[in-house]
C-alpha cells in the first residue's frame, strides 16, 4: 500500500492496477480482497488453478483473467480461467498463437505468451483503458 499511496500522491488521479502471472496470481487473488477499492483492478494471467473458485463478484476493484488456450502447465490449466469466467462472469482474455519451447511452465512456453507478448499486453491495456 505504501507504493500505491506514493504513486497516488505523486500522480493525483492515477489508477493503479496489480498484475500477476502464474504463481504470483496466488498473491493477486489474495490482494483482490485486501486492496479492494484501494486500487483500480487486478489482472491475473496464466492463473493458478485456484482461479476457478475465485469469485470477484461484489468487489469494487475490477478483475481480469488472461490465459493462453494452449498453456500446458498443470498448475495453470486454461480450463480453470474459463470456469471462473462462466461461473462468476469475470472478464476473460484468451490468447492463442506464439510458440512453445522448453519447460511448459516457464516463460518460453505458451504459459509465458512466448512470441505474442506484445499482443497480450496490448489486450490487457485495452481492458484497462475501457474501464474508464
Amino acid at each position: 500500500m505504501a507504493i500505491v499511496a506514493d504513486l497516488q500522491r505523486r500522480y493525483p488521479g492515477i489508477k493503479v492496477y496489480v498484475v500477476g502471472t502464474s504463481r504470483s496470481t496466488e498473491a493477486t487473488m489474495a490482494l483482490a480482497r485486501l486492496l479492494d477499492s484501494r486500487v483500480a483492478g487486478f489482472a491475473h494471467s496464466s492463473s493458478m488453478n485456484a482461479i476457478a473458485s475465485f469469485d470477484p463478484r461484489g468487489l469494487k476493484s475490477r478483475n481480469l483473467i488472461v490465459l493462453h488456450k494452449k498453456d500446458a502447465c498443470q498448475a495453470t490449466e486454461p480450463s480453470n480461467g474459463i470456469a471462473s469466467n462462466r461461473s462468476y462472469g469475470t472478464p476473460l482474455i484468451e490468447m492463442d498463437g506464439g510458440r512453445s519451447t522448453g519447460d511448459e511452465c516457464e516463460a518460453h512456453a505458451y504459459h509465458g505468451y512466448n512470441g505474442i507478448e506484445r499482443e497480450t499486453v496490448d489486450k490487457i491495456k485495452q481492458w484497462i483503458a475501457a474501464g474508464g
